[in-house]
């Protein structure tokens, strides 16, 4: 929940704004450490994401590679007819 506050704050006030409007230096620091967190975490999150995507890319070329190497097969053994191939979006 603090972290949703802080996020609306900065998108209201600005990054720079939110630390300069600290009336304390322990107040500057415990934004500091916040908003460092949340960088980090959305670093975090951001990281695994691309990794997910790349993962996904990976699964979805081997996949493509599968089926074509099965396509050729079927054709070879003379299954595929032009309904099949209508019904596969060949």
């Amino acid at each position: 929940m603090e972290r949703l506050k802080t996020l609306y704050r900065m998108r209201r006030q600005g990054l720079a704004m939110m630390l300069l409007s600290a009336e304390t230096p322990a107040d500057f620091r415990r934004r500091f450490t916040m908003l460092t967190r949340i960088v980090q975490a959305d670093r975090q999150k951001t990281h695994s994401y691309l990794e997910a995507i790349d993962a996904l890319q990976q699964a979805d070329d081997q996949l493509n590679q599968i089926m074509t190497s099965l396509l050729a097969q079927w054709a070879q053994l003379g299954y595929l007819t032009t309904s099949t191939e209508e019904d596969l979006g060949i």
